[in-house]
C-alpha cells in the first residue's frame, strides 16, 4: 500500500531504537514499509490534532448550554418556591458534593476497566 506523492521534501528524524522499532512494528501491522509507516503515523496524528480541536470547541458550547439551562431552571424554582433563593443555595452546596462522588466513582471505575 504505497501513500500518494506529490512533491516530496525529504525530512532527516533522529529517533531512539525503541520507538525505531515501534515503527517498524506499526510499518508490518500495516503491510507497509517503515516510511510509508511514518507518513501514515504522521497523517493520523495530524488528522486527531484537528479532531481535538474540533471536538474542544463542541464541548465548550455543549457545556455552556447545559450551564445555561441549569441556570434557567434554578432561577424559576427560586420564583416558585417560598424562601427559593436561600434553599438553592444550600441544595447547590450538597449538589456539589453529589456531583464530587459521582466524579470519584465513575474515576474508580475507569480505573478498574484499564486494569482489566
Amino acid at each position: 500500500m504505497a501513500i500518494t506523492r506529490g512533491r516530496v521534501r525529504h525530512l532527516k528524524v533522529r529517533i531512539n531504537e525503541q520507538l525505531a522499532a515501534d515503527i517498524e512494528a506499526y510499518a508490518r501491522s500495516r503491510n507497509v514499509s517503515v516510511s510509508d509507516g511514518v507518513r501514515l503515523l504522521a497523517r493520523e496524528q495530524l488528522a486527531a490534532n484537528a479532531n481535538t480541536v474540533g471536538n474542544a470547541t463542541t464541548l465548550a458550547a455543549v457545556s455552556f448550554a447545559n450551564l445555561l439551562v441549569s441556570e434557567q431552571v434554578l432561577k424559576l424554582l427560586q420564583a416558585f418556591l417560598p424562601d427559593g433563593e436561600r434553599r438553592a443555595v444550600e441544595a447547590g452546596i450538597h449538589a456539589a458534593d453529589a456531583a464530587r462522588d459521582r466524579l470519584e466513582q465513575v474515576e474508580q471505575l475507569l480505573a478498574l476497566g484499564e486494569g482489566q
